[in-house]
This record gives structure tokens, sequence and C-alpha cells, in this order.
């Protein structure tokens, strides 16, 4: 268990980390410039994020041995430094500005590619994007990860839950339907149109069950539509989106299958819903959402064969900088997810919400090109546990966090 000295002690060193930024004179506009190569025109862009993180709490789940029911355990990693990412982007046009392109590679731990995007330009308003890219679904997932004002992505875009469910339930791997809302990045095609009213994206992509993979597993595809409208007050987005997905089930496939013919058995998914962007410019901001996905078992006769999960969140911030000439944020963020709203114990236990709830402040230096962040994130989970004497339960883990981070980009 930590010491109070050893917390307070940690604690000091993140709250110097972001005041040592306090005397530091903002730098001049970086130009945005292109520069002519062979047929075209080319880019270069980047994100460097890494800090420290400190564990408030330190419990993790884990599974008693022999009988595999669900346990608190000790973490002994209190806190660490870490490189949350190291991205290089390269963008630009080819022969005319009607064609472009966009790649962007991933350094930490391992090299891999993240996006690899063409652009055609020949229909007015309109972009149709072809390649490996983020589909324009929800508010903060096709964002640059150096432009989400705190720390870590909302709730709803992580996937926290299923390593909970492996350890609620004794199954391993987690189902599919305790992934993430966000598809993430997808292969596929989408037409996005832009004008002063309204922006629209429609796309076919590989599926969300194939996120990180460049071909696909079955002949169902997914399907969006979403649609962005600005009303008359300055800075105000609403958003709404639908998400169609038919991810292959291997399971139900292969109880169809005979004869050494494959049969195909899919999923059917729905994730809808929608939110609320506000950029003031007296500094406000303010963002929320909302959304819901239906999850239908290819198997009729499976236990569960529908999943029901909601999600939301509600956030805002102050940049004190347009009032004052002081260039700090304060920011928090409410995150709740609800996996299954029936609450059925064959799906990993009759209270599975999460909520988290996190605080924020920036330092901007240079706008998020240069900055330095401190976030404090609260996290409650209903379901109940053995505590880790083995003896008598417990609802959720001791596991609140501090995050220190310094961002470059550029």
């Amino acid at each position: 268990m930590r010491t109070l000295s050893t917390a307070a002690w940690i604690i000091a060193v993140l709250g110097a980390f972001l005041l040592t930024g306090a005397g530091t004179a903002s730098a001049e506009e970086l130009p945005e410039a292109a520069v002519n190569v062979g047929i075209g025109t080319l880019r270069i862009g980047g994100l460097l994020q890494a800090g420290i993180d400190y564990r408030i709490g330190d419990e993790s789940i884990g599974l008693t041995d022999p009988d595999q029911n669900a346990i608190a355990k000790d973490r002994y990693d209190l806190y660490e430094f870490v490189l949350r990412r190291a991205r290089l982007n390269f963008g630009g046009h080819v022969v005319t500005s009607r064609i472009g392109y966009f790649l962007q590679a991933e350094f930490v731990e391992e090299v891999r590619l993240l996006d690899a995007e063409l652009k055609f330009h020949y229909i007015p308003d309109t972009t149709i994007r072809i390649g490996r890219f983020l589909p324009n679904f929800t508010i903060f997932m096709p964002r640059s990860a150096a432009d989400l004002y705190l720390i870590e992505y909302p709730l709803m875009l992580q996937n926290p839950h299923a390593a909970y469910y492996e350890a609620l339930t004794g199954s391993s791997p987690a189902p599919a339907w305790t992934s993430p809302f966000g598809p993430w990045r997808q292969t596929g095609l989408a037409f996005a149109v832009r004008t002063k009213w309204i922006d629209a994206d429609v796309g076919v992509f590989n599926g969300a069950d194939n996120g990180d993979d460049y071909g696909d597993n079955n002949a169902g595809k997914d399907f969006l539509i979403a649609v962005a409208g600005r009303p008359y007050l300055r800075g105000m987005k609403l958003y709404a989106g639908l998400w169609y997905g038919m991810p292959l089930n291997e399971a139900a496939s292969a109880a169809e299958t005979s004869g050494g013919k494959f049969k195909e058995k899919d999923d059917t998914v729905a994730i809808f819903g929608g939110g609320i962007e506000y950029i003031a410019d007296f500094g406000l901001r303010v963002f929320a959402e909302f959304y819901q996905r239906e999850w239908q078992m290819a198997d009729e006769n499976a236990d569960p064969d529908n999943i029901t999960s909601m999600t939301g969140y509600g956030m805002a911030g102050f940049n004190l900088g347009t009032l004052t000439g002081v260039p700090v944020e304060f920011l928090a963020r409410y995150d709740w997810l609800d996996p299954d709203t029936r609450n059925s114990d064959a799906r990993g236990g009759k209270d599975d919400e999460l909520t988290y709830i996190t605080g924020g402040i920036n330092y901007y230096i240079h706008g998020n090109n240069a900055m330095l962040s401190l976030n404090y994130i609260y996290r409650s989970e209903r379901f109940e546990i053995l505590k880790k004497s083995g003896e008598g339960t417990q609802n959720g883990l001791s596991n609140d966090e501090v995050k220190a981070q310094v961002q470059i980009a550029f």
C-alpha cells in the first residue's frame, strides 16, 4: 500500500511539471507550408506525447486459483514514465490539388501503419476517401490525438470492460460486444460532403471487427451515415450518426458448416446516437454525446442472443487565454458506460456499469503544438468482486490515476 508521503511527493512533482511553462513566452506563429516534391506537394507532421502516470489506487482485477473467482489484486507499478504516442504523418497533393494523400505511422513499441488514405476532390463540396482511415463517426474519434483537450479519449472510445468481463466470467477472450463504441480505423470508401451549414458522411468498410486489419473475414460490410449541422449560433455543431455492421460470428458459422462447405453466419450491429459541440470565442468549450448499440447474435439460441449497450459523456472546459491572456485551461468530463443494460449474469454480472470523472488543466505554450497537461481520473465500477484478502466482497476497484503529459505536435 502506498504511503501518504509518497503520494504527496509524486503529486508535487506533477504540479511542478505543469508550472514549468508558467514563464514561457508564446512562440511566433508557425508556417504551414508544403514543399514541392516530384509531381506534387508534401507536408510533414508529427505528434509526440510523453509523461508520467501515477496510480492513486493500487488495485487491479484478477482471478482466484483454482476457483477462478474475480478478486482485487495488488498493483506494483505505482508510477511510471510513459511514451504515449510518437507519430509521423505525410500529406499533400499529386499532379493537381484535386488529388490528395495522407499517410501516418506510429513508432511506439513497434512501427505500424495507421493511415493510408487517398482523397479525390472532383465533386463540388465533396471529398472521396479511399484506403485506411478514421471514419467521421462520433465527435472525438476522427480527431487528431493532439486535439483531445484531456489526455484520454472519452470512455465510449476505450475498451476497459473487455478485461473486466474476462475476470468476472472466467471466460477468455472477451466477446466482440465488449469492444469500444467507435469502430476506429477502417479500410473502405467514404464520401465526405462539407457545406456552410451541413456536413454529411456516407461510407462502406470492411468492418469494425477487423479494425486493425487490411482485409476482411466475411462478405458482410459495415456502413456509415453521419450528419453534422451548424445552427445559427457561432461555434456550435450538432452531430447524429449511424453505424451498421455485420461482423462474422465464427462459432455460429462453424456450427452451420457441414460437408466441408463453409456457411457464413453474421451478427448484426447497429450503433446510433448523436451529440453537441460548442466552442465559444471567449474560451468556453462544451461537448456531449450519447450512443446506443444493439448487437444481435447470428445464433438465436445463443445466451445471450441480443445485447443492448449505452454510453455517454458530458465535457466542459474554459480557456483563460482569451479573457486574461493566461494560456491555461480547466476541464472536466463525466463518462458513463453500461455494456449490458439488461444486467444478466450470463453477460458478465448484474452490475457492470462504469463511471469515470476526469478533471484536467492544460498550459498552452503554443496552442496544442506545445502544451503541458495534468489530469486526475476517478474511476467507479459497480461490479462485485472478492477483497484482496479473499474474505468478503467489495464493489469495484481502487484504481484512480493521475496523468501528466508533455505534447509537441507539428
